[in-house]
């Protein structure tokens, strides 16, 4: 979705327990700064996110975090007259429920590399066993964000200057806990992660400019020994009874 001057979008029935990511992109034709009004509570004053313009949109997006825990809504807004455009995108394990424009698929665990630009979501669902994700890129402070049920990290590979200020915006108290929303800065150009299966959902959201969309990439790879055995196991049965039946 894209906001222009006076216009105001609104997700509302957030999920109790529920992390969301709103990110900002200023889409802008002209360099020029979005201020972005956000309301997430009936009780709490509007405050205002500033999402900075650069030219041919070359900037990454801004990350705005809301627990359903605090909140059923959260709403964006351009002030009247303001020449700023800015698309937004509400991020979740599930959300958005329109995924038109996105590339939305889940991650398969081959251990191979996948493309990973702008408007990519990746999932993953929990399995018994540990798993590695791989985030790859050569650019200077590339962003990712991962999310998950209701904790999220904003992951910067091969870290130059560090997120700008006010590029993460926490709103509520659930949001605002030290373990819900955490910055990861990678000095190098590869992130790597172990993750083991709950039975819940993992999601990987592009968090970058279109600009370093071409050579980012992402891997996730199974490492379960459980797997492995049940494989071994499978062939050992089989073996017995191809012994078996050359006995008889």
């Amino acid at each position: 979705m894209t906001l222009s001057a006076g216009q105001t979008a609104s997700c509302k029935s957030l999920v109790t327990n529920q992390l969301y990511a709103v990110l900002l992109y200023n889409t802008s034709p002209t360099v020029i700064d979005a201020a972005v009004t956000v309301v997430w509570s009936n009780d709490v004053p509007p405050s205002r996110v500033v999402v900075r313009g650069t030219t041919a949109e070359a900037a990454a997006a801004n990350f705005v975090f809301v627990s359903g825990t605090d909140t059923g809504f959260v709403s964006i807004s351009l002030e009247p007259g303001t020449g700023a455009t800015v698309a937004a995108l509400v991020v979740s394990v599930s959300m958005p429920w329109n995924t038109a424009g996105l590339n939305n698929a889940e991650l398969p665990s081959d251990g191979q590399f996948h493309p990973y630009q702008k408007y990519y979501r990746y999932y993953t669902k929990g399995v018994p066993g540990w798993r590695s994700v791989t985030i790859e890129s050569p650019v200077t402070q590339f962003i990712s964000l991962r999310i998950i049920e209701s904790a999220a990290t904003v992951i910067v590979v091969n870290v130059g200057s560090g997120l700008a200020d006010g590029q993460v915006s926490k709103f509520g108290p659930t949001a605002n806990q030290a373990d819900t929303v955490q910055i990861k800065n990678v000095q190098y150009q590869s992130y790597l992660e172990y993750i083991q299966g709950n039975g819940g959902i993992w999601v990987w959201m592009y968090g970058d400019s279109q600009l370093n969309s071409a050579s980012a990439r992402i891997a996730l790879q199974g490492l379960s020994a459980t797997a492995l055995f049940l494989k071994l196991s499978g062939l050992s049965r089989l073996s017995e009874m191809i012994r078996s039946a050359v006995r008889r």
